[in-house]
């Protein structure tokens, strides 16, 4: 049976679109930036959606126990992995430790973290639902009203925000519930709706890039979410070798170019005129995603290196 590669290539298109951002960042041209921009506003909700829709399956196949254990290698392992390189880097202290944890971004290494916790309350609710019998819907759409409740009834206690990640844990949830009930959303996946999504995109865009309204940077995750699933999903690839490499090989790219990153940053070229820049970015991002499919192939060749390093 031929394999689906529609999530590798959302995979593939959200990791590339990741680089493209942190190259900006981390060359501190955010500022002002267009393409930033975009990337900002599509990359994150694409991982969080495909997360959710494979979790949602695997949970079935497996116990409690089970599932935890091995979303805490997958995850946790190699967050704790990452934490100790990035330390080595930047020096064994005190100080280093916890400016990591109690900053919400972890270094850029946040999302680990707060898909674990994702994973955690998928967990709870699917054991609560197998030994009560309440149906796991509701339970979700509990958790849903929770969260939204302590985020806007809890904000005095920032500090433990920012070290588990909780706001960040607000704004993905919804999208990690897309991914989970997907399946019920496919009329909602059609190509007629696809040009519908995009100018819904580009309206909130607009609203958010030129008019500086913050909140409808959700509105753009949600919208260009389900316009890159609906195309994904109905054939429009591009690039099909390139984009399913990518996309296998995300959460390696994403873990080594983080690191990478936050040590040579300062050497990422900046170029005055924001065309050529652009262009020479995405160019940039390409090639340093082959990169790191690489050195991760070489890690991976050790048993032990690639569960401590990449979960698996």
């Amino acid at each position: 049976m031929k394999r689906d590669n529609t999530l590798d290539y959302l995979r593939g298109f959200a990791i590339l679109s990741i680089v493209i951002g942190h190259l900006y960042f981390f060359a501190d041209r955010a500022t002002g930036s267009i393409l930033w921009n975009i990337c900002n506003s599509i990359q994150i909700p694409i991982f969080i959606y495909v997360s959710g829709l494979l979790a949602g399956k695997s949970i079935l196949k497996y116990s409690f126990k089970e599932f935890l254990k091995n979303r805490f290698i997958r995850l946790i392992i190699p967050f704790i992995s990452f934490f100790i390189l990035w330390l080595l880097f930047h020096g064994i202290t005190i100080e280093n430790t916890v400016t990591f944890f109690t900053t919400e971004f972890k270094q850029g290494f946040w999302f680990l973290e707060v898909l674990f916790e994702l994973m955690l309350i998928l967990a709870i609710n699917k054991f609560i639902s197998r030994s009560s019998g309440i149906h796991c819907e509701i339970l979700d759409f509990i958790s849903f009203i929770i969260i939204n409740a302590y985020h806007f009834l809890a904000k005095d206690f920032a500090q433990v925000n920012q070290v588990l990640g909780l706001n960040l844990l607000w704004h993905y949830y919804p999208i990690f519930l897309i991914g989970i009930y997907s399946h019920k959303f496919n009329k909602l996946f059609n190509t007629k709706l696809s040009f519908l999504y995009l100018l819904i995109y580009a309206f909130s865009f607009y609203l958010m890039y030129i008019k500086n309204i913050h909140m409808m940077l959700a509105v753009c995750n949600l919208s260009s979410l389900f316009f890159f699933v609906t195309v994904f999903s109905n054939g429009y690839k591009i690039a099909e070798p390139a984009f399913i490499k990518v996309g296998q090989f995300s959460m390696e790219i994403y873990l080594l170019h983080i690191l990478a990153f936050d040590i040579i940053g300062n050497i990422i070229p900046i170029i005055e005129n924001r065309c050529i820049e652009a262009v020479v970015y995405i160019l940039l991002a390409c090639i340093i995603c082959y990169l790191f499919i690489g050195i991760s192939s070489i890690l991976k060749k050790s048993k032990t290196i690639s569960q401590l390093l990449f979960g698996n």
